[in-house]
């Protein structure tokens, strides 16, 4: 259930602490600007201004612990942004980025980064489990007329993967504000029984993520973290222990501060490709298609997260996706990593074409011919010395490009061919097979 972010307000004033300052506590101002940095401005008084002219400001330390009346935070891998100084007053700030803030300040060292459990918030991931926790019932009157409406929310089970020693779930929850209020969500918990390092749970929720973006062809995002430390029991006074708290995490480039209100919704649609077409063995399979073909997954990524890009490059990720697709498929397949590099662009391209489903292969039409010319069309964004592409061209080979690396990705996870043909009921279906058909017409 989503909480207030910790660091919702425009700006939060309180005190930190600067190992190896002399000054105790220090007063500062902490804030976020533009959605990726955590600033935290510390002002200094005259009879600092010397030390700051000739560099001998305290070392920026790792982490850094705030407090004010609303709790204390925890930054993290921080470091020196800038020093400023007014040469009138002699007054200054010192300015301090933050990679992320933890909910506390009681921890120490890298102690913030072991942890035992992680839960992420993330958009489309309850759609894309079809899961419908809320039933209404109805009464109706001896006359026929309704005298009683009731709304139910039924706790469902949630899913379960293991993925070595760490255990991947997706829970489904909803939230109420009052009576005439209610949604429903769902999150991703891992946990391990030791605390581990970040770097053995956030690969998960990015697979997750991955995989979500990948069946609707949306973005998907992160709207809150929150993390459990290993060694948090708190007793309560009759000695019996309770769970122990999640705290709330703010991470640089992983969490959208964006409003439910605001933020745009996850539109389920018959054509999209849901839970039900990859089941638990699928998540299973794409996880570990995230670390074999990471490669080919980040460029895709780009191509659909970045809607700004110009054709060209567009076509660069998508290139650089089938490129890497390929490889990591012949790699995966016993093949020597040479001989998997050996093969070009269009050999690449041909090969993932022909493996793929026939209503696919309709839509490319000649494979070869297609192949083709998105070789020549990547080829001419990568290389200097040669001939610019229509642009027009690219772009519907950017796009069906990007179409197949998704398809393929899929397969690879487990959805069936039956299921990947309800992309023939998309709007984008048509135009693009036509975009396709004229290229190839053209010679």
């Amino acid at each position: 259930m989503s909480q207030p972010h910790i660091l919702d307000q425009n700006a939060r004033l309180g005190f930190v602490e600067i190992p190896g300052s002399p000054e105790g506590p220090m007063p500062a101002l902490v804030r976020i600007e533009d959605d990726d940095g955590i600033d935290v401005d510390i002002p200094f008084s005259p009879t600092r201004a010397v030390e700051n002219i000739f560099g001998r400001l305290p070392k920026t330390p790792p982490y850094l612990h705030f407090r004010d009346n609303k709790g204390g935070l925890t930054f993290g891998d921080c470091y020196g942004r800038r020093n400023t100084m007014d040469m009138g007053t002699r007054y200054g700030r010192w300015s301090i980025r933050a990679a992320f803030a933890v909910e506390g300040d009681d921890f120490t060292d890298d102690a913030v980064k072991k942890v035992v459990k992680i839960q992420s918030e993330l958009t489309g991931i309850h759609q894309w489990m079809s899961w419908p926790n809320t039933f209404m019932t109805l009464k109706e009157g001896p006359d026929g007329s309704t005298e009683e409406v009731g709304i139910t929310k039924k706790v469902l089970a949630s899913v379960e993967v293991h993925d070595g020693d760490t255990r991947l779930r997706i829970i489904p929850t909803f939230r109420t504000k009052d009576f005439a209020f209610s949604g429903e969500d769902s999150t991703i918990e891992t946990y391990t029984a030791e605390a581990t390092s970040w770097a053995d749970h956030f690969p998960l929720h990015y697979a997750i993520r991955t995989l979500v973006a990948l069946c609707f062809w949306q973005s998907a995002d992160f709207l809150s973290h929150r993390l459990r430390h290993s060694g948090e029991e708190p007793t309560l006074p009759n000695g019996a222990k309770k769970a122990p708290p999640l705290r709330r995490l703010h991470f640089l480039h992983h969490t959208r501060r964006t409003s439910r209100a605001t933020r745009p919704p996850v539109e389920a649609k018959s054509e999209h490709i849901y839970f039900s077409d990859l089941g638990t063995d699928g998540i299973g399979r794409f996880i570990e298609l995230s670390r074999t073909h990471a490669r080919a997954i980040a460029p895709l990524m780009s191509y659909l997260y970045l809607t700004e890009n110009p054709v060209e490059t567009q076509m660069t990720h998508v290139g650089i996706c089938l490129e890497a697709l390929r490889y990591a498929d012949r790699v995966r397949a016993g093949d020597s990593p040479n001989a998997a590099n050996a093969e070009s662009i269009s050999a690449r391209a041909l090969a993932l074409a022909n493996g793929a489903p026939g209503v696919i292969k309709d839509l490319l039409g000649d494979t070869g011919e297609w192949s083709r010319k998105l070789a020549d069309s990547y080829n001419s964004v990568k290389h200097a010395n040669r001939s610019p592409f229509d642009p027009g061209d690219t772009f519907w080979l950017a796009r069906s490009g990007a179409l197949l690396a998704r398809v393929c990705l899929l397969q690879r996870a487990g959805v069936q061919d039956e299921a990947i043909g309800r992309f023939a009921r998309s709007p984008w279906w048509h135009p693009m097979k036509e975009g396709v058909a004229s290229v190839l017409a053209a010679g």
